[in-house]
């Protein structure tokens, strides 16, 4: 008679111990090395698979003649954007640039539309169902849609602003006027985030996720007059797209750092009202904001867009050794990417402030920060005598 046992035993091989534990094991940083050309080198370990960047604009390019904003991004193109704008200084130095985005002292309003051109996209652009992008902003002045009896330290109590807002077709927003009067299937808009009134909100006018992805860490920590570095991800299952997606919202101001898991949908069904497509093909910044009784001064700076898979594997540059205790990131723009080397362009840094490099991978692992060092001493050369 064969023994019997009370529960089902699985034996594992060593190899497969250790190969398990290699494949959560955080990045590591060895070493670090900055070059001449505002390129930084970095050598360590586990730091998989890099992203397919698909557009870097820190600005530093923009140029404004006599009132006309030409853009020209480190890396991609701008599908479209509005050409009525201002520079300014950047957030990042007095040799960075950012662009005044919405100034109600010059009526002016830049709007800019990411997207790729493809002959085989049903709008012309390139369908994805994987995006990660980070952006900053600052309020100068009053937030948008701010009373006469606001002020600049307080968020107005109606809606107000959709700061990045990304969808499917030109009229995304607005699935019923663009499928019935324009003759195309647009939709399944995210607006990332949105101030109603009452607290920060991703969700769209046609996409009701479930559960709320609410923000209320951010709306809580809104750091007036100073600058918020916003990140998203969003990855929807190719097999079920209206199912549960993949993703996270994530800020840090110089009042937090904070990341938002999700854990719920992200675009809804809408092939009933004439988008039977489960994709989106552009992200629309500084997409809309209400109009304020008080002066408004927006700000955008360095804007990325990775699409695709490890869409979010990231390298960054934040104040301080650990992200949770970092006022200001700005994430770099890899030129080659390896398990155990990657090599990237810098915008420009303040080199009289402590920065360091983290490598973040797409499962979110953070390698944890390493100190860059501008003025290094060069070690000596050993000479041989014969």
């Amino acid at each position: 008679m064969s023994p019997t046992f009370p529960y089902s035993v699985m034996i594992v091989p060593p190899v497969a111990l250790l190969m398990s534990a290699m494949a959560v094991a955080s990045p590591s940083i060895e070493k670090v090395t900055i070059t001449n050309s505002h390129e930084i080198v970095i050598s360590g370990k586990g730091f998989g698979q890099g992203p397919q960047v698909a557009l870097y604009d820190s600005f530093s390019k923009a140029a404004n003649n006599n009132g006309e904003l030409t853009l020209k991004p480190e890396l991609g193109e701008w599908y479209s954007h509005s050409n009525k704008g201002a520079l300014t200084t950047g957030g990042h130095g007095t040799d960075s640039q950012a662009i005044v985005a919405r100034d109600s002292q010059t009526s002016s309003s830049v709007s800019m539309v990411f997207g790729i051109e493809d002959e085989n996209g049903v709008h012309g652009l390139k369908h994805f169902q994987e995006v990660f992008f980070s952006f900053d902003l600052k309020d100068e002045a009053a937030y948008p849609g701010s009373r006469a009896d606001g002020d600049n330290h307080s968020l107005p109590s109606s809606s107000a602003t959709k700061d990045a807002w990304m969808m499917f077709g030109h009229r995304g927003d607005n699935t019923s006027y663009s499928v019935e009067n324009m003759g195309e299937p647009s939709g399944h808009d995210l607006y990332i985030p949105a101030w109603t009134g009452g607290g920060f909100i991703i969700a769209g006018n046609n996409t009701p996720v479930w559960p709320r992805f609410n923000e209320g860490t951010l709306t809580h920590n809104w750091a007036f007059g100073d600058w918020v570095t916003m990140m998203f991800h969003a990855k929807l299952d190719p097999e079920d797209p209206y199912g549960k997606a993949e993703g996270f919202f994530s800020f840090m101001n110089k009042n937090t750092y904070s990341m938002n898991t999700r854990e719920g949908t992200l675009m809804t069904d809408q092939s009933d009202e004439g988008v039977p497509y489960p994709y989106w093909d552009r992200i629309k910044f500084n997409a809309w904001a209400r109009a304020s009784e008080i002066p408004v001064k927006r700000l955008y700076d360095n804007i990325y867009v990775a699409m695709g898979d490890n869409a979010n594997a990231r390298v960054v540059i934040a104040n301080a050794k650990d992200l949770n205790k970092a006022t200001r990131m700005v994430h770099l723009l890899p030129t080659s990417w390896e398990s155990g080397k990657i090599k990237a362009t810098t915008p420009p840094l303040d080199k009289n402030r402590p920065q360091y490099v983290h490598i973040i991978t797409s499962a979110n692992e953070n390698s944890g920060g390493k100190k860059l060092c501008f003025s290094c001493p060069k070690p000596p050369i050993k000479l041989i005598a014969e």
